[in-house]
């Protein structure tokens, strides 16, 4: 999350809604001392996700902050919901099991399903960090029937979110270089030394140099995304879980296309 108080406004990051991109466009107008930027030890919530805070958590431990939020203008971004489960779920096999989602075994895939819907079937306000990026999105973007959001647009148009508050501002913006994002490499074997690469170059070199490099190494380490991603095992199960886990994001993903496909 990202909070300017001489701007007055607040980019509520999502997880795997491209917010990490968005992110480092918009540290400069940070003035929370990037509190909500990365890992935050809390006397009562333990080991979080500062980055990944719902606004019921933010109500509850930090009164200031929601009411910031509240009262500033706040811009976010969503996605398809199946899709994000999918991103969310892949990350998990990534992290757990050094495996891509197109590569893994169906029954590790199913596994992992198994214990994502046993995790979140507890209805925990906030789950294990290891489960906060498959909670519903509308959990960020209103709480009590209140639309904190007042600026939401579909991650396909962050280049639309960033005109926006270039525009609130009155500050230029690049455009947001893809981070976090998920991709299916050609030779798994090299996933983690692919990362520490990119992420020690990302650290080392100026923002062009780093750029054109991604480019030109991106369609030779990575798959192209344009064919049908590899169906997910779980049948009704898994279906009907999407279907009513996430069915308020489902309605505010119409909304945003219907308002979209108007414009």
């Amino acid at each position: 999350m990202i909070i300017s108080h001489p701007h007055r406004f607040v980019f509520l990051h999502i997880p795997k809604c491209a917010g990490t991109s968005v992110r480092q466009q918009l540290q400069p107008f940070d003035t929370s001392d990037g509190r909500f930027s990365g890992p935050l030890d809390h006397e009562k919530l333990g080991a979080i996700y500062g980055t990944h805070l719902p606004l019921s958590i933010l109500e509850k431990h930090f009164p200031e902050t929601f009411e910031e939020v509240r009262a500033f203008r706040a811009f976010a971004v969503m996605r398809d919901p199946e899709g994000r489960f999918r991103s969310a779920l892949a990350q998990r096999l990534r992290e757990l099991h050094s495996v891509e989602l197109a590569h893994a075994e169906d029954d590790l895939v199913e596994d992992e399903i198994g214990k994502v819907i046993e995790e979140l079937s507890k209805g925990e306000e906030l789950p294990p960090k290891g489960f906060i990026h498959f909670l519903p999105q509308h959990r960020w973007i209103e709480h009590e029937d209140e639309r904190f959001a007042d600026d939401l647009f579909w991650m396909s148009d962050v280049a639309g979110m960033l005109s926006a508050i270039s525009n609130h501002t009155g500050e230029r913006l690049g455009e947001a270089l893809r981070a976090n994002e998920s991709a299916e490499y050609r030779f798994p074997g090299l996933i983690r030394t692919t990362r520490r690469a990119s992420t020690a170059l990302r650290e080392r070199l100026p923002v062009g140099a780093y750029r054109s490099i991604v480019k030109m190494a991106k369609p030779l380490l990575t798959k192209d995304k344009g064919g049908t991603p590899k169906p997910l095992p779980g049948g009704e199960t898994l279906s009907g879980f999407l279907r009513d886990y996430y069915a308020r994001d489902f309605e505010l993903a119409g909304e945003v296309t219907s308002r979209e496909a108007a414009s």
